[in-house]
């Protein structure tokens, strides 16, 4: 997807459509994880790509990367 916003929008749009279709699905943390937090600690973002195994309707498997991007935002210091 180009963009989902909340649990909701990336259940329907995303993991519906596509866990059923993949094998192997691995966010690659340990090579790719970026995070930038904002000075006052209240937004913050990361990054990571991922790896995953596709099928095509035959059945013939190919490689399907990709990218998380994800913000968070919370509403005042802890």
């Amino acid at each position: 997807m180009d963009l989902v916003e909340g649990l909701d929008q990336l259940e329907a749009k995303q993991w519906r459509s596509i866990w059923g279709t993949i094998s192997g699905f691995r966010h690659e943390t340990t090579k790719t994880l970026k995070v930038i937090v904002s000075p006052d600690q209240l937004m913050a973002s990361g990054l990571v790509t991922w790896t995953s195994i596709g099928f095509h309707e035959d059945g013939e498997k190919y490689e399907r990367p990709g990218r998380t991007t994800s913000i968070f935002v919370r509403g005042g210091l802890a």
